[in-house]
């Protein structure tokens, strides 16, 4: 018992306090997340840049390659021996399967966010349809003619989902930067045209060349992947 009280006499030494040791662990755990944050962030802008000058590519082949048949499939059809009847049809229908197409692929793109994949997935397809009325087996007659051009018309959804792949690409903070990219269009669709008039006078085939391989090209090169 004399032990215990004289034991009581001593004051016990101190533990640690646990806020202390959290006091002094906190901000270096705040800085570090915040320079964690800094890096994350800037490399996300870095490969973001470095993917919009594959979009400027995108932009470019895309109106080079629809000029090529689009200011001229009249010609072709005449050169086949569709009645103005039966062009009328042709152009009719294309609209309806472009709306329905339209929508289809914009759900499916918004619903797995892959945007880019489905661009290029309908560009493949797309191409591949008018690139077949090369073709005499698909270019004998007019049913076939129809049929090609309503399923490519179906598959011509790049342009709207490149659009909105570049928007994600250039955020909120450099949207207004949106009409520079699309300039690249133009620009294709004017030089385009002056070339592929010159190409037509020798035959369709190299129409159809041409256009395979503009619509081709995105495939062959892969934009860099975020870090």
């Amino acid at each position: 018992m004399m032990f215990l009280k004289n034991l009581r006499k001593f004051p016990m030494c101190p533990e640690p306090s646990q806020g202390l040791l959290l006091e002094n662990v906190t901000p270096q755990i705040q800085r570090r997340t915040t320079a964690q944050r800094a890096e994350e962030a800037a490399a996300r802008a870095d490969a973001a840049t470095r993917q919009l000058r594959v979009v400027r590519v995108l932009y470019f082949l895309q109106g080079f390659s629809a000029s090529s048949f689009g200011r001229f499939a009249t010609l072709f059809y005449i050169d086949r021996g569709l009645t103005p009847h039966m062009i009328g049809l042709v152009e009719a229908v294309q609209p309806l399967t472009g709306v329905v197409g339209n929508q289809f692929f914009a759900a499916i793109a918004d619903i797995y966010h892959c945007k880019k994949r489905v661009q290029l997935f309908a560009m493949a397809v797309s191409t591949c349809c008018l690139c077949s009325l090369a073709l005499p087996f698909v270019s004998c007659c007019f049913e076939r003619i129809l049929g090609a051009m309503a399923v490519m018309q179906f598959f011509s959804v790049s342009a709207g989902v490149l659009d909105a792949y570049t928007l994600d690409l250039l955020g909120e903070a450099r949207r207004r930067e949106y009409g520079a990219y699309r300039l690249w269009t133009a620009v294709s669709w004017g030089v385009g045209n002056a070339i592929m008039g010159f190409v037509a006078e020798h035959g369709f085939a190299y129409n159809f060349a041409l256009y395979g391989c503009a619509s081709r090209a995105p495939h062959t090169r892969r934009a860099p992947r975020p870090r």
